[in-house]
């Protein structure tokens, strides 16, 4: 996570406010970004969102995902380059506000479990596509009481407008801690 300035903000990059050719001319200038290739989907769920995925000089490491609408940044997906767990999130930046145990699939064999920090704007998620132990990783969080465990491994960070995180409010449990070992 960068430290030139705090979530939502990353390397200079503000949610809600910097343009798609403000971002590009900041992430050229990082020294890990290949400025010489940068994708553009446009129009892929509605017409006037744009996303642009960067490539890392390292071929090995994955850089982020910027979605824009009407031309303003709207969201930062990353994946993070290092192994990181979830209490090692929470350690640095302080207890999230909630914790989600969602089933990706209607056959609740999939599950993504997610901690949102609002004043952050920030969530970071962990996706599994089999159980964890025999069970279903949704089901051991729910019957933990909504806890998820602390060693689960950080999978994407996502820097997201208030609106969308507004927009699952019901779907999240007040943060309680992580699950007992």
């Amino acid at each position: 996570m960068d430290e030139s300035c705090k979530a939502p903000c990353w390397y200079g990059l503000e949610l809600g406010k910097t343009t798609k050719a403000e971002a590009l001319r900041k992430v050229n200038t990082l020294s890990f970004i290949n400025s010489q290739k940068v994708d553009e989907l446009v129009g892929y769920r509605t017409a006037d969102t744009t996303y642009v995925y960067l490539y890392c000089k390292n071929p090995d490491e994955d850089c982020p995902e910027l979605t824009f609408v009407h031309d303003t940044l709207e969201s930062i997906y990353m994946t993070p380059n290092h192994q990181i767990t979830f209490a090692e999130v929470v350690d640095k930046l302080g207890s999230p506000d909630f914790v989600e145990a969602t089933a990706v699939t209607p056959e609740i064999i999939d599950c993504r479990v997610s901690l949102i920090w609002m004043s952050r704007q920030m969530e970071i998620g962990y996706y599994e596509q089999k159980t964890l132990f025999g069970k279903n990783l949704c089901d051991t969080v729910r019957q933990a009481g909504n806890k998820p465990p602390s060693n689960l491994i950080v999978q994407d960070i996502m820097y997201e407008m208030p609106e969308a995180l507004d927009a699952n409010l019901n779907d999240y449990t007040k943060w309680s801690g992580f699950a007992k070992p």
